[in-house]
Parts: C-alpha cells; sequence; structure tokens
C-alpha cells in the first residue's frame, strides 16, 4: 500500500511539473505553429532561445527557420543556401545596427561550431550592415560546413518591427548569396509573417 501511494505521489508532480516546462518553452503566441507565411513544402524548425547552438545570443523568445522545398544545399541550385529567419523576441527597445552585427556573427559561428574546431577559427563570421529606416541590408561572411567547405558570402535583408506595447522586436531574417537582382531574391522578397504578431 505504502509503494502505491509514494507511486501515486510520484506520478502527480511529473504531471504538475508538465505543464509548466511545456509553458516556459512556448511562451509566445503561435510558437507551436509557424510565424512566417509559407505553405508546408518549406522546411522548418521552431526553437526557443538561447539557441542551442549560440548560446551567448542572450535574448528570451523564439526563432523559426524556413528553407525552401529544394535546393538549399545544392551549390548548383538558384536557392542555394537561401532562406528566412525570425526572431521573436523580448527587447524592451529597438535593437541597434552594432547589435544585429554582433547576433549575426555569433549565430554564424555558432552553426560552423567555431569554438570546437581549430581549422575553422580562421573563418570567423564577419557582417556588416547598413539601415534604411526599419530595413537592414548587408553581408555576412561566413563559412559552409553543410555543403561546400568553403567559405561563403551571404546577402541579408532583415526587417524589424518593434512593438512598444508587447515590448518585444520582431526580426525577418533573409539570406542568399545571390546577389539582389537575383531571382531568387524575388521569392524572398515577397515573404512575410503571419498577421497579428505586433499589438
Amino acid at each position: 500500500m505504502k509503494k502505491t501511494v509514494l507511486t501515486l505521489l510520484f506520478l502527480l508532480q511529473i504531471l504538475l511539473l508538465f505543464p509548466q516546462k511545456k509553458e516556459q518553452h512556448y511562451n509566445y503566441k503561435n510558437a507551436k505553429s509557424s510565424i512566417i507565411e509559407l505553405d508546408n513544402s518549406w522546411g522548418k524548425e521552431i526553437f526557443s532561445f538561447p539557441i542551442p547552438f549560440a548560446k551567448n545570443i542572450i535574448y528570451k523568445g523564439i526563432a523559426e527557420v524556413r528553407f525552401p522545398p529544394e535546393g538549399w544545399r545544392n551549390p548548383d541550385h538558384q536557392n542555394f543556401w537561401s532562406y528566412v529567419y525570425v526572431w521573436n523576441i523580448d527587447l524592451n527597445r529597438e535593437i541597434t545596427k552594432d547589435e544585429l552585427e554582433i547576433n549575426l556573427q555569433l549565430y554564424f559561428d555558432g552553426l560552423n561550431n567555431i569554438e570546437n574546431n581549430k581549422d575553422l577559427k580562421k573563418h570567423k563570421a564577419v557582417a556588416k550592415l547598413h539601415k534604411d529606416k526599419t530595413t537592414y541590408k548587408g553581408v555576412i561572411t561566413t563559412y559552409d560546413r553543410f555543403a561546400t567547405n568553403t567559405g561563403l558570402k551571404l546577402n541579408v535583408i532583415i526587417e524589424n518591427t518593434y512593438c512598444k506595447t508587447d515590448q518585444k522586436n520582431i526580426l525577418l531574417f533573409k539570406f542568399s548569396p545571390k546577389k539582389y537582382n537575383h531571382k531568387t531574391w524575388i521569392m524572398l522578397k515577397n515573404i512575410d509573417l503571419i498577421e497579428g504578431l505586433c499589438n
């Protein structure tokens, strides 16, 4: 009888703790579903901050990555290394250009596992951005360890929305090594976030 009571108490404790952990991981509206307006043919990853491979980016929030239906890892395809990414983060001020540059460098160095690979230290990422109203544009010099194992230059456009009432920033990143006049950028520029993220 004593064992049964202890087992029941143990199970009850697990049930009480489980919803708290789940809620803590998904603490944003629509966190379990996509916040980028794309169909299911696009690959998707959703995770919370801190980003597992870039823990030095110190925010709270949700990140979502979306990859084109084909060609992301194929150097001969027009969609090679072309994708979109959104950060929905707690930040009670507008994000700065310098902060974005540092965070992009941390993100790509983490993606390439630079800290644990001495041969890649010479390929530490460098991000150079300039701002036009609420949009940032620039170039990231980094490394492709997923397909070509060579240096990589990515053009980037970042659409930033500061939600003053919610005290958060929503950053939509669009990456591609293609020049901005390439048709891949027509596809990327037409991608938007779902409505209602910013009150």
